[in-house]
């Protein structure tokens, strides 16, 4: 037999033998993807996200209003872009190199599960009617330590693999709320009316947002010692600029008592009223339209919006915030002595209507 009917003869075995190897293999071939199939095109659908970790949980989910809603914090408004963010996010992620199918190795890959004390984040999203639309595990970083890559499998299923995915979100149930409480620029301020634990009341007007303030109200024998401290009452106007709390909790039946108040007149014909209450940092906040003639339906519109959102809520400051917001007096008026005696030398002031 020559030479290369032996060689011939070789190749055909090996080939049928590729074959055969072929038609037995139960290993699918890898295909690059994304990580939950189908989120992409169903992001409006999630109405719920749950995050958990071994010790803690956070839920945002959409309330009956269509608003979103953190769960831990009795569904205190969410911050919608965040939310928005991560089940974007999640959509766009991908996975580009299979690893093991083997439970034994889920552990070193940080993907054990919440329920076996494992570092993985579970990420769970359904929608209205409770369906699932992704359930997830996110374990540890890859073998090259780019927080962009991490171990990740199905809840349901074993296969594990090395995905793109978005930064870790944060597990605080706070960090999920819209923790602003005014966004209102210093020259949307037109009058300041501040009443002191004591009693006594300044009021602080200005005609434009370029003007000054000047005092208002003042006996004739005050108006000769006491002005404005203009540096003082901006810096207190622009606070309002971005007021962030520290702790909420629902005000329910609760009848706080008032211990000092600061009202903001806005130019466009509303004001926000900030009562600090007993309690260390504590302050309600509502507001209120200006009963001139008609009321513009857009002012109205914007105060019931905000009575619904804050109204039912007790915030908690920081220090540095209860300081920009309620500054000793002699802050904010030059001429006054800085311990105000028994007597005071004005009464209660009441916000022009």
């Amino acid at each position: 037999m020559s030479r290369s009917f032996i060689a011939a003869g070789l190749c055909v075995a090996g080939s049928v033998a590729i074959m055969i190897a072929s038609v037995g293999s139960t290993d699918p071939v890898f295909e690059s993807g994304p990580l939950v199939e189908g989120l992409s095109d169903r992001v409006n659908d999630v109405t719920s996200v749950r995050l958990a970790l071994a010790d803690r949980t956070a839920t945002i989910r959409r309330l009956d209003d269509g608003s979103w809603g953190v769960e831990e914090l009795s569904d205190y408004p969410a911050n919608y872009e965040r939310i928005k963010q991560l089940i974007v996010g999640l959509g766009e992620s991908e996975v580009f190199e299979a690893k093991t199918r083997r439970q034994e190795r889920h552990i070193e890959l940080g993907l054990a599960g919440v329920e076996n004390g494992s570092p993985t984040m579970s990420i769970e999203m359904r929608d209205s009617a409770g369906g699932e639309v992704a359930s997830v595990l996110i374990g540890d970083l890859g073998p090259s330590q780019n927080v962009g890559r991490r171990f990740v499998r199905q809840s349901d299923a074993d296969d594990c693999y090395l995905a793109y995915t978005p930064r870790l979100p944060e597990m605080d149930p706070k960090s999920w709320a819209d923790r602003a409480l005014s966004r209102m620029p210093v020259n949307e301020v037109r009058q300041m009316d501040r009443v002191l634990p004591d009693g006594m009341s300044f009021r602080f007007v200005r005609d434009s947002a370029d003007s000054v303030f000047g005092l208002t109200g003042l006996a004739p024998d005050l108006s000769a010692v006491l002005s404005p401290d203009n540096s003082g009452t901006r810096s207190l106007a622009g606070a309002m600029t971005s007021v962030v709390w520290d702790e909420v909790e629902l005000l329910g039946d609760e009848q706080p008592t008032p211990i000092e108040e600061i009202v903001f007149t806005l130019f466009e014909g509303r004001r926000i009223i900030w009562t600090r209450i007993e309690g260390e940092r504590r302050v309600v906040i509502r507001a209120e339209y200006l009963p001139i003639g008609e009321a513009d339906q857009a002012v109205v519109d914007e105060v019931t919006t905000f009575n619904e959102r804050h109204g039912p809520w007790v915030y908690t400051l920081a220090d540095a915030t209860m300081t920009l917001l309620f500054p000793p007096a002699e802050r904010l008026v030059s001429g006054l002595e800085p311990e105000v005696g028994a007597e005071a030398p004005l009464g209660p002031v009441a916000p022009e209507p």
